[in-house]
This record gives C-alpha cells, structure tokens and sequence, in this order.
C-alpha cells in the first residue's frame, strides 16, 4: 500500500541536509591545477563560489579581494563583494569547472597562489535555501518590474551587482529592512533609507527592481538570493538550515538565538557604519570582510563561537554589539 501511495504521489524526493547546499571549505594554493573536492554537486544543481585569500603574502594587486563565480555567468567570470566594479573574464583561470562534487581552478594568482591559504564558501541552488539569476536593464526606467527566481520562499536577503560597468555598488536587500532601504556590500555604510530600489516585497516566486533607483535601465545584472526560515531540510524535512534576522546591539556578551547551531554567519550594522563581517567554523574567531580586501584577523573582541542555539558576541564592539546600533545577519545550520 505505501509503494502504491509513493507510485501515485510521484514518490518523495531524497531528503536534503545542509551539507548537500553549502561548504566552507579551506585550501592552500599550488600555482597549477587544483579540484576542491567539497561533496556540492554544482555540475547538475548550479550555484556560486566565493574565495578568499587569507593571508597577507603576495604582491598581486587583486589577490586579496573576494572573488565570485556563479554557474549563471560560466567558468572564469569573477566580481568582488570588496569592489564596485564590472565584472572581469579570466578566461582560461579561475575557476574553470563546476563539479558534481566541487570545483576546479587553474593557475590563478588570485585565488591559488602556492603556498598561500584561502577559504572557499559554496552556495548551491536549492528551493529553501539558495538561488542565482540574471537579467538584462530593459532600456525603460521601469517601476517595480518583477524579476522570477526559482528560490521556492520569500528571499530573506538579496545581493543584486550590475556586470558590465564600473563603479556600480553592491546593493543589499534584507527583509528587517524592508523595500525602503538598501546597502552596498562593497562599503560600511548604514542602510539608506527612504530610497526604494526593490518596488514591491519579494515574493516566492519574484522580486521587483525600480531601474531608475537600481541604476539598472540598461546594463547586465546578477542578483544572488538567500531564503528565511524555509523548513523543509533534514531527515524529516521539517529542519531549516538559513535566517536572515535581526537584533539590537546591548554592550554584553551574548547569545544571538537562530534555531539551530550555525556555521556561517554575516553581521552588518544596519544603522552605523561598519563592516561586513563574516565568520565560520573553519577558522576559528577571525574575521574577514566583505567589504574589504583584509586578511583573517583575530577577532576574540567581537566574536566568541557557535552554540548550540545561535552565535555568540562579546559586547561593545561596534562591528557585531554596539548598544548604540540595530544589526541584521544571515545564518547557516552547521554541517560536517
């Protein structure tokens, strides 16, 4: 009889865990061809890579910038979350496959430099979880044009970079913030309110952009959408493995509760200027920035680990816990 109802329904997909969707994972370059074997089937799902040099040991200009690929935009295709500007074609470097269980790069000073340490954070597309589009300006000024995703939920946040011209900021939408207030990833200021670029709220199956406010009427765009909440992970598929939330900061050490025990996690003060921090349970306490083409940097005052519950802050420091400042976040569930 449950074969028959299984046959009848179309059966039941295998059930997802975090580790199916994201990794942080962390190499050492090698000047030469090298696969980071992560277990993330980007191959046949789709999704994005974002690498970091994390120590301050080589003299190329670009190598410690943030560095992002998307299957959206093919193998060798890298932007900055550090920089404002357009989108820049290694060709024949970078990341140049998607795998079934990672990826691969070349020689690229940037991002495999021998002997130099980076970490890398994998994002594959799943409903409840992750999602990376593109689209093209329309050429009109258009007001609250609808953009489909295929994220399956409200996306709790979104980073939206324009691809073929410079000096053209990251901008941010976070749910706590609504569609009146935006941030550009690439700087430390607060939230811009009163000025909409995102028309009406997002839904789960579409966001709207305002083109004039998005400086989108023409150009090439990607946007980058992150889901809330969405409880349909684990063996039971009841589990959600991502929040976008929100807290104020109190000057005390803390717990800041997500529902699950995190690996990942994003801070940005939404009302002061700071920066983008990010921190994960391959690196202990230190901190990189997105904003910022910085190096890990021990950060024991900001950041003390991940509980069972939440992540823990220590308080007073402006970046993560400043009574004077509202916070928003994005959390990922713990994996191996």
């Amino acid at each position: 009889m449950m074969q028959q109802m299984l046959v009848g329904l179309g059966g039941l997909a295998d059930p997802v865990y975090v580790d199916d969707v994201f990794k942080t994972k962390l190499y050492t370059g090698n000047s030469s061809t090298q696969a980071i074997n992560n277990g993330i089937d980007l191959d046949s799902k789709g999704g994005l890579v974002w690498l970091k040099n994390r120590e301050n040991a080589t003299a190329y200009t670009q190598s410690p910038w943030h560095h992002l690929y998307d299957t959206e935009r093919l193998v060798g295709r890298r932007i900055s979350t550090n920089e404002d500007g357009y989108q820049i074609n290694d060709s024949g470097s970078g990341v140049t496959a998607f795998n079934s269980n990672g990826f691969s790069f070349s020689n690229q000073f940037f991002s495999n430099r021998s002997g130099i340490d980076y970490v890398s954070w994998t994002f594959r597309k799943q409903k409840g979880f992750f999602d990376v589009v593109t689209f093209s300006g329309s050429g009109t000024n258009s007001t609250n044009r609808r953009i489909s995703h295929s994220l399956g939920s409200v996306p709790g946040m979104i980073f939206v970079k324009r691809l073929n011209s410079p000096d053209q900021d990251w901008r941010v939408y976070h749910r706590e913030r609504g569609v009146d207030q935006y941030q550009a990833l690439n700087n430390d200021t607060a939230f811009t309110t009163g000025f909409n670029c995102w028309g009406t709220a997002p839904t789960s199956s579409d966001f709207g952009i305002n083109e004039d406010n998005l400086s989108a009427s023409t150009g090439d765009f990607v946007a980058y959408l992150f889901a809330h909440e969405d409880a349909r992970f684990g063996a039971n598929r009841d589990e959600s493995i991502i929040k976008c939330g929100t807290y104020n900061g109190n000057n005390s050490n803390r717990t800041i509760p997500t529902g699950f025990k995190p690996g990942f996690v994003m801070i940005k003060t939404a009302t002061t200027v700071d920066n983008w921090v990010m921190f994960d349970n391959k690196r202990g306490t230190n901190e990189l920035d997105a904003n910022r083409d910085s190096y890990d940097d021990p950060a024991s005052d900001k950041f003390s680990g991940f509980s069972s519950t939440g992540f823990d802050l220590v308080g007073g420091n402006g970046a993560t816990n400043s009574g004077a400042a509202t916070y928003i976040y994005m959390a990922i569930r713990e994996g191996v």
